[in-house]
């Protein structure tokens, strides 16, 4: 599969200011001595991989967590853009399937494969990965009942 995406220094203003990192384009990016050191090493056609251990990984006290995280790490997943039509025009949204996302994935000896719910709530759907998964890609879509309200 084709994944295409930008690994760049951290950009900055015209007044020479780096921009903050509120906001992502869905590119990699590196402070200056990071990226002259990559792109002295990297050569047209490099595997890249980017991935975090989550064993450190600080969370809220009310927050849960999808998944295992002694069992899985974050892999960043570039599928953007990966093309299905090739259509003239402005809009472009028809042209892609998957858009920048983070992706979980198991450890090689991952046990737990489960995936968990933040609150009780009933699959009312799965949409596969394909063109008509709105550029999300597999999805679960679950009814929620929170504060008595249906989410």
């Amino acid at each position: 599969m084709y994944e295409d995406f930008f690994i760049h220094e951290i950009p900055y203003y015209l007044n020479s200011e780096r921009v903050n990192s509120d906001f992502i384009g869905g590119c990699l990016r590196l402070w200056p001595k990071a990226a002259k050191e990559f792109f002295e090493k990297v050569k047209t056609d490099n595997l890249i991989i980017s991935y975090k251990d989550l064993e450190d990984f600080e969370i809220k006290e009310k927050f849960v967590f999808p998944v295992n995280k002694n069992e899985y790490y974050l892999i960043q997943r570039f599928n953007n853009p990966l093309r299905t039509n090739w259509l003239a025009g402005k809009d472009r949204l028809l042209n892609y399937i998957q858009h920048t996302g983070v992706d979980l994935a198991p450890n090689s000896n991952a046990e737990d494969l489960n995936v968990y719910n933040i609150y009780d709530g009933k699959v009312v759907k799965i949409v596969r990965n394909g063109e008509n998964d709105y550029g999300m890609g597999n999805v679960v879509i679950v009814k929620l009942i929170y504060s008595d309200e249906n989410i």
